[in-house]
């Protein structure tokens, strides 16, 4: 996070279903509790239902919902809580290697 609190040793750990602390925290160094596109199941593996509403370019694709997950949470859920329509504005994680 921004921050400089750990939420993950690496990628492997960003997905093994706990989390240091939550990603709560939005680009401007804000703390929120949003829910969040993923398009990635609980194990960080890309949806394959077609959930990233074709990239994130399309608010009405041939299915119209995008998986989501929730910045406040800490275990495997945080990645993925569920659908919403394309349509639906939400936020992005964005993760630095």
């Amino acid at each position: 996070r921004l921050d400089g609190v750990k939420v993950a040793d690496n990628k492997a750990d960003l997905t093994d279903g706990s989390l240091f602390t939550a990603i709560s925290q939005n680009e401007s160094g804000a703390y929120l509790s949003a829910t969040t596109w993923t398009g990635t199941y609980t194990n960080g593996n890309l949806n394959t239902i077609l959930s990233t509403c074709e990239g994130w370019t399309n608010s009405a694709p041939l299915r119209d919902e995008g998986s989501l997950g929730e910045s406040s949470l800490t275990d495997a859920n945080w990645t993925k809580t569920g659908y919403n329509p394309c349509s639906t504005l939400r936020h992005l994680y964005c993760f630095e290697d």
